[in-house]
């Protein structure tokens, strides 16, 4: 299914972030967070997302880290949905999926040198 047919808006929070940590994996995209404190109270969190040229603002109205991530992570989607309406949503890896676009044990081999403990904590 290509991006360009997904409503991002709808995704849970775990396939925005598995969806965006496999796309800024595969297509080297090397998102950087900078997440801060602010807010009324000091407390709330925001974040600024770097990746290859663009930058994703979240006002600092988040409870967590975590959910700053996700609001960080959906609105880049939508970034990458207008840029690469093409790119084919991934399958979980251990759905069972034959597709040959993302052939996951092609995918991860050798990937040790491109940093897969990067790619993992897309998911933490």
């Amino acid at each position: 299914m290509p991006l360009k047919s997904v409503d991002i808006s709808k995704l849970s929070d775990a396939d925005v972030l598995f969806f965006f940590g496999t796309f800024c994996f595969k297509a080297r995209l090397s998102p950087q967070y900078l997440f801060k404190y602010g807010g009324p109270n000091g407390q709330s969190i925001g974040v600024r997302l770097m990746m290859y040229g663009h930058t994703v603002l979240v006002p600092a109205d988040s409870p967590n880290v975590h959910i700053a991530r996700v609001k960080a992570s959906r609105q880049a989607l939508v970034e990458l949905q207008k840029h690469n309406p093409q790119w084919q949503i991934p399958p979980l890896p251990f759905s069972g999926s034959n597709d040959p676009k993302w052939n996951w044990s092609t995918f991860l081999s050798g990937k040790s040198s491109q940093g897969f403990g990067s790619f993992l904590s897309f998911f933490r």
